[in-house]
């Protein structure tokens, strides 16, 4: 029964998210002042993944995002080339995209963002299960990539037509854009 929230009250993805959770073993919590936001710890290839999931009831959409971050503040000279790299890894995914932030505390961080439309009829346990999984494994499809980028030492650059230059933070965005281009990605055509 609709209330005039628009919730379906025997309908609420993110219970299904806490108890398919819950099933796996993961740690999982709605935030206290939202109770619209579930916390989930997924296993990650490279660390454990701290899962942000918003139910939109009106527009039917999970929102999924995943936090990390960052213990130093991207200097404005390297921010060009960290946008450059974002762009590609959103132009390789089909699934979900990257964003540079700086929070309302000054704090940086990158964020993968992934958007679900849900049909309230027919998801199911094992659904849920395969979304959550396959944000974490999105997620981990770039992240070394990124963080490579973000945390090498700045060096010198020679690029092949002669020239020389400080590169961003001291791995290429050429040479992260090759190492996604080696890596089998997930979500790509």
């Amino acid at each position: 029964m609709d209330d005039s929230s628009g919730f379906n009250d025997a309908y609420d993805p993110l219970d299904l998210a806490s108890e398919t959770a819950s099933a796996r073993g993961w740690i999982n919590y709605f935030i206290e002042s939202a109770r619209d936001t579930l916390l989930v710890e997924v296993p990650g290839k490279y660390k454990q993944i701290s899962l942000a999931i918003t139910w939109s009831a009106v527009a039917d959409l999970l929102l999924l995002r995943i936090y990390t971050p960052l213990t130093f503040t991207v200097p404005s000279y390297a921010l060009g080339e960290l946008y450059r790299l974002l762009n590609y890894c959103n132009s390789q995914s089909l699934v979900g995209s990257w964003y540079y932030e700086v929070n309302e505390n000054l704090q940086p961080f990158i964020m993968w963002r992934q958007e679900i439309p849900t049909d309230q009829t027919s998801l199911t346990p094992e659904q849920m299960h395969h979304i959550l999984s396959t944000c974490a494994v999105a997620h981990d499809t770039f992240f070394l990539a990124l963080i490579s980028f973000l945390s090498a030492k700045p060096t010198l650059y020679a690029a092949p037509d002669g020239t020389r230059s400080l590169t961003a933070l001291g791995v290429t965005v050429e040479e992260a854009m090759t190492y996604i281009e080696r890596t089998p990605l997930f979500g790509r055509a």
